[in-house]
């Protein structure tokens, strides 16, 4: 039985984004590092005892710096032990690291809903679905590929448009409009809660964080 306690889950967030944004770094680097930081910060919140507060936890991890300063520091020392960071291209996060990225994603997500609403009245699937596959495809692309999201962050955005679309293809397919139809509000409240704060979150780390210069 594993009685190792969990990280609070400021840590966690921390650790996250500090993760999210050595995605810059070859995998095994970026989990060498990550390690040493995983360890420094546990270390520090640690000393605050067997149940520290919020508070404590918070200034225990800012302490420590910010998830930026931590990166702009592996990065640059990795730079000078003669490694230089990866050229920016799509799959180490750099190149999709600008605020255009969030909107494309809000784009492509109010597009889907869009294309689920008008199934949910009019059930149909066909001319509908090629216009929600491309949204999804979309979607996942740039969220996967891109730094501003969390692991956590771009399962939710990934998993968004499917969930909408089977709120009300399921019902539809067996001829249920009402279903349909109120699967498609569901959808519509589902999209309202997840999609603009996720959207306003990556618009925020690529304003707030922007990519480190080779």
């Amino acid at each position: 039985m594993d009685l190792t306690p969990s990280p609070h889950p400021l840590v966690t967030a921390h650790l996250d984004e500090v993760d999210t944004l050595l995605r810059g770094l070859p995998p095994a680097e970026r989990s060498e590092v990550m390690e040493g930081i995983r360890a420094e910060t546990t270390t520090s919140v640690a000393r605050l005892g067997a149940d520290p507060t919020d508070a404590e936890v918070e200034a225990a991890v800012a302490r420590l710096g910010s998830p930026r300063s931590i990166a702009d520091k592996a990065y640059a020392d990795r730079k000078e032990a003669g490694h230089p960071r990866q050229a920016i291209a799509p799959g180490n996060g750099d190149a999709l690291a600008e605020s255009w990225v969030p909107v494309a994603v809000a784009a492509l997500g109010a597009g889907a809903l869009v294309a689920i609403g008008y199934l949910a009245v009019t059930l149909a699937a066909v001319a509908t679905g090629r216009w929600v596959l491309f949204a999804w495809v979309g979607i996942v692309l740039l969220s996967s590929m891109s730094p501003l999201w969390s692991r956590g962050e771009t399962v939710l955005l990934i998993g968004l448009v499917p969930v909408g679309w089977a709120l009300v293809a399921v019902p539809g397919r067996f001829g249920h409009s009402g279903l349909a139809v109120a699967g498609g509000v569901a959808a519509a409240a589902l999209f309202g809660v997840l999609l603009p704060r996720l959207v306003l979150r990556g618009r925020e780390r690529a304003q707030r964080h922007p990519p480190v210069g080779l």
